[in-house]
């Protein structure tokens, strides 16, 4: 039982990581495309934005895969939005930072979030539930012992991140 635990946090780590990495990209490359110029997103120094890490956790712990993808689409589409509207909140209030702001959006609340990104975020969730995840739980069965040991660097690494950020950096 205890075994069967840690190697599920070993996975679930494996895959906050490649979704905080993977997006970290992502958002850098949309800023060039459609702003022409590279802005790094987030508010860390490391080359992660843990949000998406936290999207696909909730994806892997709350989906049922077994359950029809319409329905599982618009529980996607709650779970993001409930989770970035809680996110602007700790960012906004705890670290006085604003990172998004849609407001100029159609059908957004108070600017925190709008429809058409939750819409969009219960596309990528289905994406990632039914297509991404499988290929990354071979992926992780196939790196091994690899997987583990660079997730755990990279937990080392995104706590340095974290202490750096806030305690020795003005955001």
């Amino acid at each position: 039982m205890l075994e069967k635990v840690k190697e599920k946090s070993f996975y679930y780590l494996f895959i906050f990581f490649v979704a905080a990495i993977v997006m970290w990209f992502f958002e850098m490359l949309y800023s060039l495309i459609f702003n022409s110029k590279l802005v790094a997103p987030g508010i860390l120094y490391g080359t992660w934005v843990p949000i998406y890490g936290f999207g696909l956790l909730f994806c892997l712990l709350f989906i049922n895969k077994e359950k029809n993808k319409v329905y599982n689409f618009f529980k996607i589409v709650i779970l993001a939005t409930l989770l970035e509207f809680a996110s602007t909140y700790y960012l906004s209030d705890f670290l006085g930072i604003h990172i998004w702001d849609y407001s100029h959006y159609p059908f957004n609340f108070d600017g925190r979030v709008a429809l058409h990104t939750s819409l969009m975020f219960g596309v990528a969730g289905i994406i990632f539930v039914y297509v991404l995840e499988p290929l990354l739980k071979k992926a992780y069965d196939k790196l091994g012992m690899y997987a583990k040991v660079t997730s755990i660097i990279l937990l080392i690494l995104f706590i340095l991140d974290n202490i750096l950020t806030f305690f020795f950096s003005v955001l």
